[in-house]
């Protein structure tokens, strides 16, 4: 090992007491840490639970993005920005959902005026509840399936 300004030297042995990964030394820098600890355990677990349930989702949002000063307490063992992430994702996804669903409802009612002159339009009703049909599964698939299932679960989530 060269001086304390040589930049390039390798670490040898241990460091702190602890022994140094071999891809450190290598350089390469795409390595997991292996340690789960139980701050990532319920982290993991109280971002799952924004997603399952809209009434804790909003209350997170509300507790923690709308507080007027916007300063969180520590919270030893969670990490609330982000479940906070995760609770918007939640809110927002379920938004987009109630849009569509109001666009839909909108177009049914809006065809119930018409079918007054024209009964034939009435025909066009049961694609409009199959299109809210697919809304609600497509935001039932996104959410429990795309992002409980594949997102959370332990060797997948990635705060």
């Amino acid at each position: 090992m060269g001086g304390p300004d040589d930049l390039s030297a390798q670490p040898m042995g241990a460091v702190n007491g602890h022994t140094v990964r071999s891809a450190l030394l290598t350089g390469d820098l795409r390595f997991r840490p292996t340690i789960k600890s139980n701050d990532r355990e319920a982290t993991r677990y109280l971002s799952a639970a924004t997603q399952v349930d809209l009434g804790y989702a909003r209350k997170v949002v509300t507790r923690v993005i709308s507080e007027p000063f916007r300063a969180l307490a520590p919270t030893f063992g969670v990490d609330i920005p982000v479940v906070a992430r995760w609770a918007l994702k939640a809110v927002r996804t379920r938004a987009r959902r109630d849009l569509l669903l109001a666009a839909n409802l909108a177009m049914m009612l809006l065809l119930l005026a018409v079918a007054i002159f024209d009964a034939w339009i009435l025909l066009s009703l049961p694609v409009l509840l199959a299109v809210a049909w697919v809304t609600v599964s497509w935001e039932y698939w996104e959410r429990i399936h795309n992002t409980v299932t594949q997102k959370m679960l332990r060797d997948r989530f990635d705060p």
